[in-house]
């Protein structure tokens, strides 16, 4: 089951989508996973070239064995946390380039290097 957990915009057009993936998987004992989906406008100077227009990072967020009563709190301290230490880096200037520029580089790597 995926549902949007939350959704938010953050500063400079930045957009977060959190879908909640947490499933039970023995007795009483859950797998809280978070999807975070964070995209970032390309610059103009950088879109007028490209067919796409954003830059997109996902990030998985999972605890295991986690108990039934615990699911809100852990899913809450989760987000919590990876923002409280990604959001510094999320918000630097030139964070979008620099994403872009080596999803460009990995496209061009050939896929068979010895």
């Amino acid at each position: 089951m995926t549902e949007v957990w939350k959704q938010s915009e953050l500063e400079r057009g930045i957009g977060l989508v959190v879908r909640d993936e947490t499933n039970r998987y023995f007795g009483d004992y859950h797998r809280v996973r978070l999807v975070v989906t964070i995209t970032w406008p390309l610059p103009e100077t950088i879109a007028a070239e490209q067919t796409e227009k954003t830059v997109d990072l996902v990030k998985v967020l999972e605890q295991m064995a986690v108990a039934g009563q615990d699911v809100a709190r852990v899913r809450d301290e989760l987000f919590d946390a990876f923002m409280c230490h990604a959001r510094q880096y999320l918000l630097t200037d030139g964070f979008a380039e620099r994403l872009w520029q080596k999803r460009l580089a990995e496209k061009r790597r050939p896929f068979n290097r010895y």
